[in-house]
């Protein structure tokens, strides 16, 4: 019999993290998953020996070349036989209660598309979920699609796109996870998170039910190419544009277009920051790149 959840964790030589992260995923109480690990380090396969990790809901995936992190990602997807799907990486970890109050979610409001769920990066928070909250589930909202993608937009819900589980044919449907750009892509599961606004209902758990590690190897806290960035970023409104035309949401085209340029002139500004010096050129083609989508 196929589970309900499928867990796919992409991972890089970082064998200490990834045995945090899957471990996270075996202390859930709902059981009924299954967990795909991707291994994109060609340089050292992966194994239950290796990890010290035995558990049958476990199969390792070691590819033969490095196929990229979103490459990695939609491979885990095909792979899994899960009525839901939910993406990890190996430097993140689920809250004990996170499958559980995904169960309950799906049951409390006849099995959406989808489900957000709030993130911390304070461990300590990340551990204080309760079984009470798994419960009550008493801070979880409905919204519809529109609403949720202009609250999300303008930051004031707080997730990211794979913090969350999604019907497995709706998630097949829309192309999984997003190559953005020619270089990293910087957006992956953002589009994920804006196409839900063209759904009839989208929930959200505010509880902050994943633990996204922030540490000196992040992403996120170490990039300085802004190039990356960019080019991402263009890559990004190409694909959101035709979205916000949609007739679901199309009245909010000028709302959301001015959220998105928002956040993104902010990503950039922050990794110019970050890198301590600018580059005037790359400066340029981002007002020119603004600019144009302004107009």
């Amino acid at each position: 019999m196929n589970p309900l959840f499928s867990i796919g964790v992409t991972t890089y030589n970082r064998n200490d993290l990834l045995k945090e992260c899957l471990n996270s995923i075996l202390r859930q109480q709902f059981e009924d998953f299954e967990v795909i690990v991707g291994n994109d380090y060609t340089q050292q396969a992966i194994s239950a020996d290796i990890l010290g990790i035995y558990d049958p809901r476990i199969r390792i995936v070691n590819y033969p070349e490095n196929i990229g992190p979103v490459a990695n990602a939609n491979t885990l997807l095909a792979l899994s036989r899960g009525k839901y799907f939910t993406l990890l990486a190996d430097d993140d970890m689920h809250t004990a209660h996170y499958l559980q109050v995904m169960h309950n979610s799906l049951l409390k409001y006849d099995y959406p598309l989808c489900i957000f769920s709030s993130f911390t990066s304070d461990i300590d928070i990340a551990n204080s979920v309760s079984v009470k909250d798994v419960g009550e589930i008493s801070e979880s909202v409905i919204f519809t699609g529109r609403q949720f993608l202009t609250r999300y937009l303008s930051r004031d819900l707080k997730t990211i796109g794979c913090y969350g589980v999604f019907e497995m044919t709706y998630l097949r449907g829309v192309g999984g996870i997003s190559q953005l750009g020619d270089c990293r892509s910087m957006y992956a599961e953002m589009p994920l998170v804006i196409l839900s606004g063209l759904l009839e209902k989208v929930v959200f758990l505010r509880q902050p039910l994943v633990f996204f590690r922030s540490h000196p190897g992040s992403l996120c806290n170490t990039s300085t190419d802004v190039e990356a960035y960019m080019s991402s970023q263009k890559a990004l409104f190409r694909k959101c544009i035709p979205i916000f035309n949609r007739k679901e949401i199309s009245d909010d085209f000028q709302k959301n277009m001015f959220f998105l340029l928002k956040w993104c002139i902010q990503d950039v500004a922050t990794v110019m920051r970050r890198s301590g010096s600018i580059c005037f050129s790359a400066a340029t083609q981002y007002i020119i790149f603004s600019k144009q989508i302004i107009e």
